[in-house]
């Protein structure tokens, strides 16, 4: 559904000034990275699976070796600006 926003603000622009408008996606897609990157967006969540896969790991090895491990271990949602767009797109690529 955010797509569907970012197009009609940019289809409307020259008829309404919509710049005031925030938009934000939840899903951290490529497209929704580059259109933060592009200013056609003012952010998105990125579900950092590199991070999950890394703890995922390191969990299974803490408890392989007999450690204790924690039975709920999160991973924080990270928030995606223009000062990291580029950083994050260039992992998901």
């Amino acid at each position: 559904m955010l797509w569907h926003l970012v197009h009609y603000r940019q289809s409307r622009q020259q008829d309404v000034k919509l710049t005031r408008i925030s938009t934000l996606g939840v899903d951290a897609l490529t497209e929704a990275v580059q259109n933060v990157i592009d200013g056609k967006q003012t952010g998105t969540v990125f579900n950092n699976h590199f991070a999950q896969a890394q703890a995922a790991s390191d969990i299974a090895v803490k408890f392989l070796n007999g450690e204790k491990v924690d039975a709920v271990n999160m991973v924080n949602y990270e928030k995606v600006t223009q000062d990291n767009a580029q950083e994050i797109l260039d992992m998901l690529k």
